[in-house]
């Protein structure tokens, strides 16, 4: 992801589970200690799946040059370190309760890729995150230095030689609970080395390795710098009595010390207990130091640390400049309420501090120029669980989609930048979604379904309109009066609409729906953080959170079981829908519903199992419906003077020898598509009405699943364009000549490259033709929301 333009620059498909570590490698092109800042070329993951993989940058194209098997187990965390002859080590932990040291050989020995060593000790106890460095023994020796943590709350040091022998191994205690995180400093010029270690104790704790003279140490022989310690606090306390330190105050040291044969002689290094980090409220996700820099020639560490906690704050430590005690210079966060804690983030080489989170975004603060103050910078964000479907507004501004992570989301494109943004989140659910759709024939307003029994009719708000063309300058010409807002209120369901009175308060109406009722609130007073808002540029997440709901108008109730499917005719009269199907056939009954009224207008009884996706004709003569049946129908749809819809049956039938998953019109509703799940035979097929019948005009082969399939809003270049998206995520555009007959002849045109396209099951593909170009917005089981412009 490019963070200046805020844009997803490429995937990297081919892990088998879900990615649960990466890291950048230095370029090994570049000399030493200068490839610790160049750009880095090369990156590592770990999957869940028990993928080791490497990527390398080759022209603009990221590949993959090695996979390393890592017998199956889950790989949980890695970290790298390289040598200045480029060597690289790389160690993994995984859920075998075991760490792998792996090495790539230098460039002049062929960077050939070898496990050295498995160690396997730490059983029954899990090994949560590890980290590694290079130990300078001597001048001629440096040997491989690895911190592991485990759920017994012991930090394991393990020295590795370069055939990857155990030469040493201590274990250090002190924390309380499990270990999260660990990360080794740079060496400093006399090879002191920085343990930093975190975990669910709350606690972050400084280990200082040094090389000592003397013999091996016993624990408790540092009683003396305790002391002394604890005096600097005093000291420091009468020089400013306002100085906000720790009150209750225990301090716990423990010694360790191993030796390491140089070749000559023992080479005994120390462990010490520099210092304890108490600042967090819960647990503590991440811990980093600043990124090195070169210092008269040499590597040199600042002396910076960033945390990351659940308690949803980042801290920036760094030593007093008086007392070498550790103090907090920076925190941030903690801004909202809903806030659910950071997995984790880091100090950007701008000085910036970033994290991410629960809710699926990222956290961005930089430091105003001339100023302490940190403030909050606009940045991406995205979906946590499964997209199940996109669409754009009737007027193509802005994209809505929906997901299983309990949310639905709109996007826009930020004028002032040119960049994609999360603008709204009209619903935050109790329920995962399934189904969405804008109503047409009139602005901002949207049908949703969720695995619930009911549908869910929402209207924008007025801060939402005048957000809008604040941040993607688009205005709504209507007149029709809008809430100013909406919030839930307590102990409430549903999004309440929040209007402005003539004595200057804001009303709701209460969850009772008791006339004369009203929850009021003072505009000049903040409240819980619900208070309307404008927004001048692309929300936060905290106030995404919070301050983008809109006002729930309406609730339909009908269908038996959870949703599944919605969609709405082209001039915004109709809704139909389909929901789950679990006992009786009934169950898979379509309803019809008026948008003015809001009343079921008829109900169709013929597919025998779950409506997977409905579609009407863009002349909104037909209703076009597929089925886990197999089944496929198409109903003319008759709206009378008198506000009645007869539907008519005009045909059904088998159309696939697997479950349907999709369907889609035409332009001109002369031809239309179905996909299902067939692998052996023809998984897409184009068919026509003909004298009252169905009729198969094409059938395409695809070698995946196909579940969604949607064409382009008119002729391209003559010929009809459809995209297909398949269970693996690929999505194929084909092309179609018209012949004599009403026969069709398809060709592949293209397929979007892998590295931009998903790489799990597509969901949705809707079009949209603006400027004169075409794009197309997707979603998928990936948890993504991709946009691609076209070019034919």
């Amino acid at each position: 992801m490019d963070v200046e333009s805020k844009k997803l620059m490429c995937t990297l498909p081919g892990h088998t589970g879900r990615v649960n570590s990466v890291h950048w490698i230095p370029p090994v092109s570049v000399e030493h200690p200068q490839r610790l800042l160049a750009p880095e070329n090369e990156v590592i993951s770990v999957c869940a799946g028990g993928d080791i993989m490497v990527w390398k940058q080759e022209n603009d194209k990221w590949v993959n040059v090695c996979r390393l098997d890592n017998k199956g187990a889950s790989v949980t965390g890695v970290d790298i370190t390289m040598s200045a002859s480029g060597v690289l080590w790389v160690i993994t932990c995984s859920s075998d309760n075991a760490i792998r040291l792996w090495k790539r050989s230098s460039p002049e020995q062929g960077s050939e890729w070898s496990l050295v060593a498995t160690l396997d000790k730490f059983k029954p106890h899990v090994v949560e995150t590890v980290s590694i460095t290079l130990l300078q023994v001597s001048e001629e020796k440096e040997v491989v230095l690895v911190a592991a943590g485990s759920v017994d709350t012991r930090i394991h040091l393990v020295c590795f030689g370069d055939a990857g022998e155990v030469l040493s191994y201590v274990h250090l205690q002190g924390h309380e609970d499990w270990i999260r995180s660990l990360a080794f400093s740079a060496a400093s010029e006399n090879g002191t080395i920085l343990l930093a270690s975190a975990g669910q104790d709350k606690r972050i704790r400084l280990w200082k390795i040094t090389r000592s003279g003397g013999n091996i140490l016993e624990s408790g022989d540092s009683s003396e710098s305790a002391s002394n310690l604890f005096k600097k606090l005093v000291e420091m306390k009468e020089k400013n009595a306002d100085l906000d330190i720790v009150q209750e105050f225990s301090y716990y040291q423990d010694l360790r010390s191993f030796k390491i044969n140089d070749g000559k002689e023992d080479a005994v290094f120390s462990v010490l207990l520099e210092s304890v980090l108490i600042g967090h409220e819960d647990w503590i996700s991440q811990v980093s130091w600043t990124k090195p820099t070169i210092k008269d020639g040499k590597l040199f560490q600042p002396m910076g640390l960033f945390t990351a906690s659940m308690d949803a704050t980042a801290i920036i430590w760094r030593p007093d400049a008086d007392s070498g005690l550790w103090l907090e210079e920076v925190r941030v966060g903690k801004i909202g309420g809903n806030l659910l804690g950071f997995f984790g983030g880091g100090i950007g080489p701008d000085d910036s501090v970033i994290t991410h989170g629960w809710s699926g975004a990222f956290h961005l603060w930089k430091q105003v120029d001339g100023s302490d103050e940190w403030q909050p910078q606009v940045t991406v964000s995205g979906h946590l669980d499964e997209v199940m479907a996109v669409s754009w507004d009737p007027n193509y501004n802005y994209l809505m989609s929906v997901s299983k992570d309990q949310t639905t989301r709109l996007w826009g494109i930020w004028n002032a930048k040119q960049t994609w943004h999360e603008i709204a989140r009209p619903q935050v659910h109790g329920y995962d979604f399934m189904c969405a759709t804008f109503v047409n024939g009139i602005s901002h307003r949207i049908v949703s379904g969720a695995e619930e029994k009911i549908l869910r009719v929402f209207d924008a708000p007025q801060t939402f309109i005048d957000s809008l063309n604040n941040i993607a300058t688009v205005s709504t010409d209507e007149s029709r009066e809008r809430p100013l807002s909406a919030n839930v209120p307590p102990l409430g369901l549903s999004n309440k609409p929040v209007f402005q009175t003539s004595d200057g308060t804001l009303e709701s109406t209460p969850d009772t729906g008791v006339s004369g009722l009203y929850t009021k609130f003072d505009l000049d007073q903040e409240r819980d953080g619900h208070l309307p808002l404008v927004l001048q540029q692309p929300p936060f997440e905290e106030q995404l959170l919070q301050r983008t709901l809109w006002p729930e108008i309406q609730k339909l109730y009908g269908h038996p079981n959870e949703m599944v499917s919605v969609t709405c005719n082209h001039k915004g009269s109709l809704i139909a829908s389909g929901c789950k199907a679990q006992v009786r056939p009934t169950e898979a009954a379509i309803r019809i519903w008026d948008t003015r009224t809001w009343k079921t207008k008829s109900t169709v009884q013929f597919h025998k199992s779950t409506v997977t996706q409905l579609k009407f004709s863009h002349s909104d003569k037909y209703l076009l419906s597929v089925s886990k049946a197999r089944t496929m129908a198409v109903m003319q749809i008759v709206e009378k003077e008198d506000g009645e819809v007869e539907v008519i049956m005009i045909d059904n039938l088998l159309a696939h020898s697997r479950m349907l998953w999709c369907c889609g019109w035409a332009h001109d509703d002369v031809y239309f598509a179905t996909g299902s799940r067939d692998v052996k035979s023809s998984n897409a097929k184009i068919w026509t009405i003909k004298d009252g019948k169905i009729c198969l005009v094409s059938e395409l082969q695809f070698p995946q699943p196909v579940t969604v399939t949607s064409f382009a809003p008119e002729l391209i270049n003559g010929n009809y364009v459809a995209g297909f998206g398949l269970e693996n995520g690929e999505i194929a555009f084909w092309q179609a000549k018209p012949e004599e007959e009403g026969k069709l002849s398809w060709s592949e045109m293209f397929k979007i490259d892998t590295m931009d396209s998903h790489i799990e099951s597509v969901r949705d593909i809707e079009w949209r033709k603006i400027d004169g170009k075409f794009q197309v917005a997707t979603c998928s089981t990936d948890r993504s929301v991709r946009v691609f412009s076209l070019n034919f």
